[in-house]
This record gives structure tokens, C-alpha cells and sequence, in this order.
């Protein structure tokens, strides 16, 4: 085993999801000292230990060739549970019969990593069962019953994702996701989902995915000039210090002593614009943040939705600090897997140097990702469907 490889990796994803070294090493039952030199790939550490703590994040037959027979056992049965799922729609009766001979062969409840597969499969068969009386034209009381089954059984599949302390997308809460899963579900007869990036193949008929609407004062063409050096532009939004390991002074420190680079801060508690060295601090107005950020080089933000939406369209590359929500890391997540920018949990003058040294490469990477959706008009998209759809239904149409 080469234990610095593996340290450095360990590290790595430590740091990615946001973990203490504290926290890992009480799951473990071992010291802090002891994570520390694992994480250095110190040689006096035993090889069990590397496996154990790869484990935690499921990347132990990554790392170490490994694979523990629970994790064969999970494979067998997260297999099974994929074949049910590709397959329930052509039989919705029979397959939810096959997931309760699998239950009571594995009793799931009890399987923390495979119970919310097993809820979230209990939900679309319930949901096709809902849809399939809704078509029938039989009781409304019989499917709105059925339909807040599904509803019960998501939410359940999301509270115990949620449960897991090393999951994939940060300490996340699921109170978020709760709220837009009732916002949209069930009481929707067709939905369009805003993206600025793809999503997996949905299968239901009555659910589009189109680019995120971007706002014409982003589309129309600059009217500041361009910055004579390189330029930033920060904003982290008015929760952003919830999720940022670093008070206000110090993450601008980091930034004032970054030399030949300009930062324009925009500040939601600043009434008056100030400037301070390589900072100028303004308070913060939409339609100067709109035309400040058309001619900046790249952007330190918190990863909402919406803002990374109008950053890629204008080709920025983007430092992202996620809030502690789903949504957030999501996004975070997306940016750096596909090499448009950083991901990170606090503003360093490292981390800034080497993120400003790779912006020619985010851009171009922004330029080619095949998985950003930026390209058709939405607001038409969304106009012609409903305009169809008034001309086959008339008053019907809501």
C-alpha cells in the first residue's frame, strides 16, 4: 500500500465534505493524532487502520484494493433494488410484491446505506399507483391518498440521507429539500425544472428540464470598462457567513495581500462604497452588481443557483463557498468535478493565487462543458408550451 497516496487522497476528501478531523476520528475510536498521521501516510500506522477510515467514505476498494464482504452484500442488493427500479413501471403490482419479498429476506429498515433506496422505490410505486387512478377517472379521495403515501415515503428516503454524517454533498439539512418536494409534488399536472446544468434522465412525461432564465440586464452588453489587472468579484450572499470558516476582517486580509489583482466587494451591511488598497468595498445594488460582474475576470460567491447561472453564461470562472444546504454543495459539487472553478470552505491568498493562475483554463472548460444547459430561450420554451396547451384544453388550462 502506498500510504502517502492514500493519506493525501483521505485528506483530500476530508476536506472536500467539510469534516473535522475530530469528527472522524471519534468515529473511529482512535485520537486525533492518530487521523493526523494517517493523513501524513506515516508508515508505523497499520494498514487496518488506512482500510478502516477509507471506509468511512467508501473508498476503501479505491484506495486500498479492498472490498469488505457488507460492501458485496450492499453491491448484491443495491443491484436487486436497480433492477426493481428500471423495471417497476411496466408492472407497478408485481415489482412492489418482488421489494417486499426483498424486505423481508433483508428487513431494510434496518440497513442504513440501503433503506433510503428502499423508501425512495416505495414512493414512485405508490406515485405510479396514484397516476394510474388519476388516468382511470376514479376516485379523487383514492388518489390524493395514494399520492401523499409517495409524498410520506420521499421524504422519509430524504430524512435518512440526511441521517448519514459522511454523506456525499456536505452536512447538508433536509428541511430545503422538504419544502420544494411539497412546493411540486403531487399537485402538478406538468412541470419544467430550471437547470443550469444537466440532470439525469427523467423518465416521467409530464417533467422538462430547461437553462436557467437568465435576466436581460446580464444579457445586454457591459456599459463599465474593463479593470486594467485582474478582477474579482466577491460577493457571499447575507447567510454566506454561516457556511465560510473565517470572520469578515479576515478572509479581506487574505485578499488585500494578493498583489496585481482588484476586488470589488460587494457588501449587503455597507451603506457607502470605500476603497482600501486592492479592495473596493460597495454596498450592494443589482444593477451595479450586474454590469461590475460583466467585466470581471472571475467571482468568489456562495453557490446559489442562480448567480453560478449567470456566471457560467458569462464565462466566469468561480471560486464557490457553499452554504449547509443540499442545494448549495450540489452546485458547489458541479463546479469543481467539472473544472470550472474551486470549491472550498474559507478564502485563502493560496487558494486565490491558484485559482487566479488556472482562470484561462476554467474559462475555457466553461467554454466546452458539454453538461452546462445555457443554450435555448426558457421563457419560450415555457410560452409555446403553454399557449399549446391552452389551444387542446381552453378554460381548462390553469
Amino acid at each position: 500500500m502506498d500510504k502517502k497516496r492514500v493519506g493525501v487522497k483521505l485528506k483530500a476528501e476530508r476536506t472536500k465534505r467539510g469534516i473535522l478531523q475530530k469528527e472522524i476520528a471519534d468515529q473511529l475510536k482512535v485520537g486525533t493524532t492518530t487521523i493526523s498521521n494517517l493523513e501524513r501516510g506515516f508508515e508505523g500506522v497499520a494498514e487496518e487502520k488506512y482500510i478502516l477510515y477509507a471506509q468511512e467514505f467508501g473508498l476503501a476498494e479505491e484506495l486500498c484494493g479492498v472490498i469488505s464482504e457488507e460492501e458485496l452484500r450492499e453491491r448484491h442488493y443495491i443491484k436487486k433494488l436497480t433492477n426493481i427500479d428500471h423495471l417497476l413501471a411496466t408492472n407497478t403490482e408485481k415489482w412492489d410484491q418482488e421489494l417486499e419479498v426483498l424486505n423481508k429476506e433483508v428487513d431494510f429498515e434496518s440497513e442504513t446505506k440501503l433503506a433510503p433506496f428502499y423508501h425512495f422505490l416505495k414512493g414512485k410505486i405508490y406515485r405510479e399507483k396514484g397516476k394510474k387512478i388519476n388516468n382511470q377517472g376514479t376516485s379523487n379521495h383514492s388518489s390524493n391518498k395514494t399520492l401523499t403515501k409517495a409524498e410520506d415515503y420521499f421524504l422519509h428516503a430524504i430524512d435518512q440521507i440526511n441521517e448519514d454524517p459522511f454523506q456525499n454533498i456536505g452536512n447538508f439539512t433536509c428541511v430545503e429539500e422538504k419544502k420544494r418536494l411539497r412546493l411540486f409534488f403531487p399537485k402538478y399536472d406538468y412541470r419544467f425544472i430550471t437547470s443550469f446544468y444537466k440532470l439525469p434522465n427523467i423518465e416521467d412525461n409530464d417533467t422538462e428540464i430547461i437553462p436557467t432564465i437568465i435576466r436581460s440586464d446580464i444579457k445586454k452588453a457591459p456599459r463599465y470598462t474593463k479593470h486594467p489587472q485582474i478582477h474579482l468579484v466577491v460577493y457571499l450572499s447575507e447567510y454566506g457567513g454561516t457556511s465560510i470558516k473565517q470572520t469578515s476582517n479576515e478572509w479581506k486580509e487574505e485578499l488585500a495581500s494578493i498583489p496585481n489583482v482588484f476586488f470589488t466587494i460587494f457588501d449587503v451591511a455597507v451603506e457607502t462604497p470605500r476603497k482600501n488598497g486592492n479592495l473596493e468595498i460597495r454596498p450592494f445594488d443589482r444593477t451595479d452588481f450586474a454590469e461590475t460582474l460583466k467585466v470581471a475576470d472571475g467571482v468568489i460567491t456562495t453557490a446559489g443557483h442562480t448567480l453560478l447561472s449567470e456566471c457560467l453564461y458569462l464565462g466566469l470562472p468561480i471560486y464557490v463557498i457553499p452554504l449547509g444546504t443540499f442545494d448549495q454543495h450540489y452546485c458547489a459539487n458541479f463546479i469543481q468535478d467539472n473544472q470550472l472553478g474551486i470549491s472550498s470552505y474559507s478564502i485563502t491568498k493560496k487558494e486565490c493565487l491558484d485559482f487566479i493562475a488556472l482562470l484561462d483554463h476554467w474559462k475555457n472548460n466553461i467554454k466546452n462543458c458539454d453538461n452546462i444547459l445555457t443554450s435555448s430561450d426558457s421563457v419560450q420554451t415555457i410560452v409555446d408550451f403553454l399557449e399549446d396547451l391552452y389551444e387542446k384544453t381552453g378554460d381548462k388550462c390553469r
